[in-house]
């Protein structure tokens, strides 16, 4: 039976909401409860809530609301949207949003529930560390930990966003309002004040912040604790990583030289890195490709039309591909698969990539270059949107940052609405073929691999279920086991000098799980010696794959050897198909 992955924590985070929802005792309002209730409630709502009865907007837009309904009535695919409905919006446009005092009283008031909590124990390493802080430093008291501690639990703060969806029994709509990886995101926004404010003078489209009824309050702290927040904003070293797309045209130039110094193998270059930009020396990186070989450029020169045999065809099904910057620049395979296999299946395709989504940004704290790249990327796919098409990201990242964080941004800008409104992940829309045309068999065939496949946070925050699992179930025999364990790479966290070691050590049981499915098939290649099959790592985030091939490597060489790429879904599906093998 094909497996929906996803839901069923979802009815368990339901579940665990509705035995925690803390309601009012009979004929008592939140401003009425007594102390020992309102010390818990919010002395400064971070975010605007829907539900909120002072104006706040709604998480999407009413445009948002409306593109679905019209797809539905039109009879076009709709992905599943705003899996957060309560999440409040991002005001990163309101000074107030910066105030350190503020935030400080609001990270003291989490801090205080998350350590009386305890569920997000075995999460990042965010958990552990305040925990430690709390119970060793702080002899088990929020109020006598020094507010310069808290820059520690922010470092380690990867926005995965499982906590929130995931573990936390006190996110919106519940009284005490939690959102602990965007107060770490707000801490990261602050420190980056002079940026976003100005940015946020140019840029329309922001919420204002939605005042709470304990705004003023001010979470007690021991006499003589200091209260001054350790604010560093990003160095410049560091902020050059940030802007890939810059990076990803330098490389192109000579991709055999980028790669070159960019190999673990070459610690000569890579000791330099490690000091000028705070890239561990270590960690393995993406390769680049040539600029004719970039996903965008090859696309064009190879022009496909959609396969008229096909279920779908008549369906007239478009989609634009937004091939996101490490498809394009490190890996266009996984464009190339998804374009052919989506040609195969009727669908009419173009290749479209303006720019960066914005997630090494989003991850900084720089809120105001998101907001921007935002507004000029829905311009380029507004276009497409209005004429029918369907856009498909190709990165679980980036489509998270178009359907969950653009919105939240910018939540009265129509065309982020309406962009958000036809915005698929690759796996969701194949499935979404197969539920509604059914997906073309010809020419399928068994894979000749067995695949540990990794289901990456950020497709988890989707919440639409385990896409790629359902996908890859539709490959007749295949042979799949599961790894639902963090990678431990976090985006650009797991490479920092910092953080290298602890994302290893987070990524250990996702690593030892892969090596136990590849021993498993090296015995039973022992007994049948006609088996000439090579196990696969395949995870939706590349990164996320490839720092658990770094992490087999560190258990065991040998057989880490034996896993020599790490693929995403769809090149597995193309693979199936008989498309040509990923050149990687």
């Amino acid at each position: 039976t094909q497996s929906t992955w996803g839901h069923m924590s979802a009815r368990v985070l339901s579940a665990s909401r509705a035995l925690s929802w803390r309601r009012p005792p009979s004929g008592v309002t939140r401003k009425a409860m007594p102390p020992n209730h309102t010390q818990h409630n919010a002395p400064l709502r971070l975010f605007s809530s829907s539900s909120s009865k002072q104006g706040g907007a709604r998480p999407t837009s009413d445009d948002a609301l409306r593109a679905i309904q019209e797809q539905e009535r039109q009879g076009k695919p709709t992905a599943i949207k705003d899996p957060t409905k309560s999440r409040f919006h991002i005001p990163w446009g309101d000074p107030e949003f910066y105030n350190a005092n503020k935030l400080d009283n609001e990270l003291r008031r989490v801090f205080d529930i998350c350590h009386g909590c305890r569920r997000c124990f075995n999460l990042c390493n965010s958990f552990p560390r305040l925990f430690q802080m709390i119970d060793e430093d702080a002899d088990g008291q929020v109020e006598k930990l020094p507010s310069s501690r808290f820059k520690e639990v922010v470092d380690d703060c990867t926005l995965c966003d499982m906590c929130y969806l995931v573990k936390c029994p006190y996110v919106p709509p519940h009284p005490l309002e939690v959102d602990f990886p965007h107060l770490m995101l707000r801490y990261r926004a602050v420190e980056n004040q002079a940026h976003n404010v100005s940015a946020s003078t140019r840029i329309e489209g922001t919420s204002p912040t939605v005042d709470s009824p304990h705004r003023q309050e001010i979470f007690p702290v021991d006499e003589g604790v200091d209260r001054k927040l350790t604010l560093q904003p990003l160095p410049i070293g560091e902020k050059q990583l940030l802007h890939t797309d810059r990076n990803g045209m330098i490389a192109s130039m000579a991709p055999s030289v980028a790669n070159w110094a960019l190999s673990e193998k070459n610690q000569m270059t890579r000791t330099v890195a490690e000091h000028v930009v705070n890239v561990h020396r270590d960690a393995s990186l993406p390769k680049f490709v040539g600029r004719s070989k970039t996903f965008t450029k090859a696309a064009v020169a190879e022009p496909l039309s959609p396969n008229p045999n096909a279920p779908a065809f008549a369906s007239k099904r478009k989609v634009v591909l937004y091939s996101t910057c490490l498809v394009n620049w490190n890996e266009p395979d996984i464009g190339h698969a998804a374009r052919r296999v989506l040609i195969h299946q009727g669908v009419h395709v173009e290749v479209c990539y303006p720019e960066c989504c914005g997630m090494p940004f989003f991850e900084a704290g720089q809120l105001g270059d998101v907001a921007q790249r935002a507004k000029d990327i829905c311009d380029t796919l507004l276009r497409y949107v209005r004429d029918g098409y369907s856009v498909i990201s190709l990165t679980p990242s980036c489509t998270i940052m178009i359907k969950e964080k653009w919105p939240l941004l910018l939540p009265q800008d129509r065309g982020v609405g309406k962009v958000q409104a036809a915005t698929f992940d690759i796996a969701e829309y194949v499935m979404d073929i197969a539920r509604k045309e059914g997906i073309n068999t010809d020419g399928l065939r068994p894979l000749m691999s067995h695949v540990a496949l990794h289901q990456a946070c950020h497709s988890k925050a989707q919440n639409v279920g385990f896409k790629a699992h359902d996908m890859l179930k539709l490959i007749p025999s295949a042979d799949l086991q599961v790894i639902d364990k963090c990678s431990g790479h976090g985006g650009s966290w797991g490479c920092k000098k910092q953080c290298h070691s602890t994302a290893l050590k987070v990524g250990k049981p996702a690593a030892r799980q892969a090596v136990r499915i590849a021993e498993s098939q090296a015995s039973s290649q022992q007994n049948s010696p006609s088996d000439s099959s090579t196990p696969v790592v395949s995870s939706e985030c590349m990164l996320a794959g490839q720092h658990i091939l770094q992490g087999m490597q560190h258990l065991n060489q040998t057989v880490a050897a034996k896993v020599q790429r790490s693929l995403h879904p769809i090149e597995l599906l193309a693979t199936a198909y008989g498309f040509s093998e990923p050149t990687r």
